[in-house]
């Protein structure tokens, strides 16, 4: 955890650090744990970390108009007197070798921020102090040029997951070794029915809900993120009932609480959209807040304190925003259009669009096809004019096919029978008649993109060429495009490199290149070309 600073080869005396992770990965959690570990001097720190006199742990979020300010209002006694912040200010100046700025959270800031991070990394000020930044991927593109060195939290292995799960149920040994049988399977045996479950134990804080549920009711969980977060939910609200003595009929406590959930949902969206992780405390929905989603800290400036509710985690402020938004879209209030022009769910939103498909996926499904068909009319309108963002909203929307598709209650995914309903709705209005090449690499569309793509190509008698690489495609998604081969008789090349289409994958597309005669070219570099070349030429 103290190795951050070791030299590379690209940097022999790394100064400025980037510390990036997914939502709910331990950012946070770092830097306040290496900020203790150094006030406390606990461990042994690694030789190359530096010599640090003073180190300043600082929210972005709350930073307002400059790194000075921050300091002051986030780490400065109250009741410091004049001269001697003064001197300390004097002392960073004259010690900047023998600081270091811990900006926890790059992403949580205020966007109109963002240009003073990238001064502050680019050595207009403060140019000889330590720097660790910590956010989540998208939003460090921006300052990642500048810095010496890049980490990534990764999250937990399979025995990291195990050791959590064994130290949260202490007391309890039963529980857990009932649900670290359940951890092995999901790694060693996937199924249908429990592929993704790994992907899902690989973020702490999802190991730390799928523990608190399965502690309530040893519950049978959900591959879907969206789900995870509605059953930690319903979790919430039983205990609330359970504390206050309240003995509800109704199953459902979502519905039994909707009208303060959606109002807690209102203030979560319109925090994030001012790009904040808090709300100030209103009587408009004080039953919500002894749910349980939220915590309260003073907050404000010193001449006007107020009283601030924070969400557990960001993660969970997301959730409820995208539960307010879709529900103003399935009660008509709101029209998905409108919102697919708001080019900040391309972003910094990104995860409330995905709460928002997962939580339509299970209360509406016609609401479902109908904001697939919003986002495939927006894409196409996007293809007309060779608009950069074209990408970007591809990205989004293939995204949003799978957290709908896991969120989906009763359904199995077969490629072998055909595409789902939502990948067919968005496939057959993702307009691209007329058009003769299309680029859609580096999207990550994934499988069900890829479905999707299909019913294009087997509906489209102009496209000639059509670049899919870098998308992530698995075998099903490949068995898609090899059924849409054989139906198209437009298509001359196709890229689908560094992509990983499997035995199964290269196989259909085997059996669609002989029934195929129009497409001249097929790029599979770096997929699975040795086995499509023993498939296609076999040996005597």
């Amino acid at each position: 955890m103290t190795a951050i600073f070791r030299p590379h080869p690209k940097c022999q005396e790394p100064r400025i650090v980037l510390i990036e992770g997914d939502p709910g990965m331990g950012k946070t959690t770092y830097s306040q744990k290496l900020a203790y570990d150094w006030a406390n001097k606990q461990y042994e720190w690694d030789e190359s970390f530096p010599v640090i006199e003073v180190l300043l742990l600082l929210r972005c979020n709350d930073i307002k108009t400059s790194i000075e300010e921050a300091i002051d209002d986030q780490i400065l006694p109250r009741d410091i007197d004049k001269e001697a912040k003064e001197t300390f200010f004097k002392y960073i100046k004259e010690n900047e070798s023998k600081v270091l700025l811990l900006l926890d959270g790059l992403d949580e800031a205020d966007s109109c921020k963002q240009e003073m991070f990238l001064l502050l990394v680019q050595s207009r000020f403060f140019p000889a102090c330590h720097i660790v930044i910590t956010s989540r991927h998208e939003d460090g593109k921006e300052i990642r040029p500048y810095c010496d060195t890049l980490w990534e939290i990764v999250g937990f292995t399979k025995e990291d997951s195990k050791s959590f799960i064994r130290k949260y149920f202490q007391g309890k040994d039963h529980l857990a070794e009932n649900l670290i049988k359940r951890v092995d399977l999901w790694y060693d045996y996937p199924t249908d029915d429990n592929r993704g479950f790994a992907d899902l134990m690989k973020n702490p804080l999802n190991v730390a809900l799928i523990c608190s549920i399965f502690e309530d009711s040893e519950h049978v969980f959900s591959k879907s993120r969206t789900r995870l977060y509605i059953e930690i939910a319903l979790l919430v609200l039983r205990r609330y009932e359970e504390k206050y003595g309240l003995a509800s009929s109704h199953e459902d406590l979502i519905s039994v609480y909707r009208k303060e959930l959606l109002l807690l949902g209102s203030f979560a969206l319109d925090s994030l959209r001012k790009g904040e992780l808090y709300f100030e405390k209103n009587n408009d929905i004080v039953n919500a807040f002894n749910f349980g989603f939220l915590s309260f800290q003073q907050g404000g400036t010193r001449s006007k304190p107020c009283t601030r509710c924070a969400f557990l985690h960001k993660s969970f402020q997301e959730f409820f925003a995208g539960l307010y938004l879709a529900f103003q879209i399935i009660d008509g209030q709101t029209d998905f259009a409108q919102v697919l022009t708001d080019e900040r769910y391309l972003k910094e939103l990104k995860e409330v669009l995905l709460f928002m498909s997962g939580i339509i996926a299970s209360n509406k499904e016609e609401t479902g096809e109908s904001i697939f068909i919003s986002m495939a009319e927006h894409i196409s309108g996007l293809l007309r004019t060779s608009d950069q963002k074209v990408k970007s909203y591809m990205t989004l929307a293939c995204s949003c096919l799978v957290e709908y598709f896991l969120s989906l209650t009763g359904r199995h995914f077969n490629e072998k029978k055909g595409v789902t309903t939502p990948e067919n709705t968005f496939g057959m209005h993702l307009d691209m008649s007329s058009l003769t090449k299309v680029d859609l690499s580096t999207t990550d569309i994934q499988d069900a993109g890829a479905a999707a793509i299909s019913v294009v190509l087997e509906n489209n008698s102009s496209l000639t060429y059509l670049d899919l690489s870098f998308n992530n495609i698995n075998g099903d998604g490949a068995f898609s495009l090899s059924k849409a081969l054989t139906e198209n008789s437009s298509l001359i090349s196709l890229k689908l490199s560094f992509n990983n289409i499997s035995d199964v994958g290269a196989s259909a597309l085997s059996q669609a290149l002989t029934a195929n005669s129009t497409l001249h070219s097929l790029d599979l570099m770096l997929t699975v070309l040795a086995t499509l070349v023993l498939l296609l030429f076999p040996r005597p």
